[in-house]
């Protein structure tokens, strides 16, 4: 490769490098700034949310329907393929090329 190709490509995945490490950074917000602490009355209506789902999640569990009775092993099934019989289609055309060969050979034609 050409010194100047590899330098290029160099620092496309350089700067590719840095524009996913800023995009990181932002979606991660490690920065610090702008965070909030949540209020004590949010953070009691998301616990009253999660322990109603936790309740209808034991209801759930606790109503599940019965277990299906044990089935009897079946049988492995045998399968039988039947293919048709090829079917071949010859077409003599009077005077090929292998006719004229024969008769060419053996000095007279065929009766």
């Amino acid at each position: 490769m050409k010194k100047a190709h590899v330098v290029a490509v160099a620092l496309l995945l350089g700067l590719a490098a840095v524009f996913g490490l800023l995009a990181a950074t932002k979606t991660a917000r490690i920065t610090g700034a702008g965070q909030t602490p949540a209020s004590a009355a949010a953070i009691a209506a998301r616990t009253k949310k999660l322990d109603r789902t936790e309740l209808a999640l034991r209801r759930a569990l606790r109503d599940r329907p019965p277990a299906l009775p044990a089935a009897a092993p079946a049988a492995p099934q045998r399968v039988v393929v039947r293919r048709p019989a090829p079917l071949i289609v010859v077409t003599h055309h009077r005077g090929g090329e292998h006719e004229t060969e024969h008769e060419a050979e053996s000095g007279h034609a065929d009766d």
